[in-house]
């Protein structure tokens, strides 16, 4: 669809740092501009950033978290561009319980502001998982988790929803 062309860009400064063994990260700020072709949309701009840290308190237990700020477009279903912050929170973890049996579980909460529309989005999601090394060639896993999205204001019509997933796999790596 034409009126989703955009000229793009963005400019990003960050560090990053690795405390071996302890605990590593990286963390960016700056800014992100998207002008779109169709002169009847504004320019969007702002302030991004993204954090992302990963401790490990022991040889076994990672601890992940990050939070990251971004805009985007929806276009899922339209045909005039919908811009908005996706401003999103995540807490994981992964614990090796055996040297074969691997034990996750993470949780991320998003908000996401449209842009000169009436209409808030807020998600969130919760999962685990476990993977178990049956060989060096085979990995049996299993998930399961549960999200869920609320929209709110004059614009945001029916789009709540939830979903609950069970999943099972065995992988054989060649």
């Amino acid at each position: 669809v034409d009126a989703l062309d955009s000229n793009a860009a963005r400019a990003v400064v960050g560090v990053n740092v690795d405390l071996a063994g302890r605990a590593r990260g990286t963390i960016g700020l700056g800014y992100s501009n998207r002008d779109y072709r169709d002169p009847t949309f504004d320019a969007v701009g702002g302030v991004i950033a993204e954090v992302q840290v990963d401790l490990f308190p022991t040889e076994r237990f990672t601890i992940s978290t990050g939070a990251r700020r971004t805009v985007e477009d929806a276009t899922f279903g339209n045909t005039t561009p919908r811009p908005f912050w996706d401003n999103r929170l995540t807490l994981g973890g992964d614990y090796e319980l055996l040297n074969n049996l691997i034990l996750s579980a993470d949780a991320q909460y998003a908000l996401q502001n449209f842009i000169n529309e009436d209409r808030t989005n807020s998600t969130y999601r919760l999962a685990s998982r476990a993977r178990y090394l049956i060989s060096r060639r085979m990995t049996l896993e299993g998930s399961l988790s549960y999200a869920k999205r609320d929209s709110r204001g004059a614009q945001a019509g029916t789009n709540n929803a939830g979903e609950g997933r069970i999943e099972a796999g065995l992988t054989y790596h060649m």
